[in-house]
């Protein structure tokens, strides 16, 4: 058994209180909320420090540590600059982790197939942002770009990584899914049709999206 794996229980059993209070909307639960993400961010650490930071440790922890920083921005919303800090925040964690599971990965002939699919999608789903504002328009595609290279990347690296080590690669590239998903509710949320329950499919993907990548990242054999 994989004991770091048990690191990844307080960040899960804090994201339930985290998701009822934000549906609920309770004052103070961007705090509950940031303490799930900054427990991932920690169980990221010492699995970082257990392993002397090799492979995708470090990469990993510094995009959950601007992940942690743009949720918080997000969801204090308290300045008119905040929703395009968080945004920013959000941009880089995903760059990080699509970079780095892209050069693990390696060059593939799959790119020929994923990525003509994402920009696809990317694009039906940019033509039902119909509230999107004209000056956000070119932080919100490039922020789908970077979101959609994470999905690309994870798929490249979950076939890279299929017959060695198949648990992490379905790990990481449902982390991966679920992190789109759970983007393409708040885009929709935000600049198109209002979503019922909206923190409830929002977090309820966001933080088994983590998890999942965390899990995978445990579950890489470093020699591997």
């Amino acid at each position: 058994m994989n004991w770091h794996l048990l690191w990844l229980i307080p960040p899960a059993a804090l994201a339930i209180p985290a998701i009822a209070a934000s549906h609920r909307a309770v004052k103070g639960n961007e705090y509950l909320k940031l303490a799930v993400n900054l427990s991932l961010f920690l169980a990221a650490a010492v699995y970082g420090s257990s392993t002397d930071w090799q492979g995708l440790t470090l990469p990993f922890s510094i995009s959950l540590l601007f992940a942690a920083a743009a949720d918080f921005l997000l969801s204090r919303q308290r300045r008119p600059w905040f929703f395009v800090a968080g945004l920013a925040g959000y941009l880089i964690a995903y760059a990080i982790y699509g970079i780095v599971l892209h050069q693990a990965a390696g060059p593939s002939w799959l790119l020929a197939l994923a990525i003509p699919a994402m920009l696809i999608l990317m694009a039906l789903q940019y033509r039902k942002l119909d509230r999107l504002p004209a000056d956000l328009r070119a932080p919100v595609i490039t922020y789908m770009l970077t979101v959609s290279h994470l999905v690309v990347a994870a798929f490249i690296h979950a076939a890279h990584k299929w017959t060695s080590n198949p648990a992490a690669a379905v790990c990481i590239l449902a982390g991966a899914i679920l992190i789109y998903f759970s983007d393409s509710c708040i885009a929709h949320h935000t600049f198109g049709r209002k979503l019922a329950k909206s923190e409830i499919w929002i977090l309820a993907s966001y933080y088994p999206a983590q998890l999942c990548m965390l899990a995978g990242l445990m579950m890489i054999q470093v020699t591997g």
